[in-house]
């Protein structure tokens, strides 16, 4: 269980968080992105982490968001 989870862990400091690892550790490519990125700017995120492998994708949204 993660620590968000079962309450232990707390964070006054607004960011988000998506994607996939795979078993051996490995950061996987996310899907809408572009979505993922507007929502978050949209809920007052100030940071939000992306896979290196959406870098082409992520320079697209850039010139709308605030967030990268």
């Amino acid at each position: 269980m993660g620590l968000s989870e079962n309450g232990s862990f707390n964070n006054n400091v607004p960011i988000d968080v998506t994607g996939a690892i795979d078993g051996e550790g490995n950061v996987k490519e996310i899907g809408s992105m572009k979505a993922k990125i507007l929502i978050a700017e949209k809920s007052c995120f100030s940071h939000i982490f992306l896979p290196v492998e959406n870098e082409k994708e992520e320079k697209e949204v850039k010139k709308m968001s605030s967030l990268i």
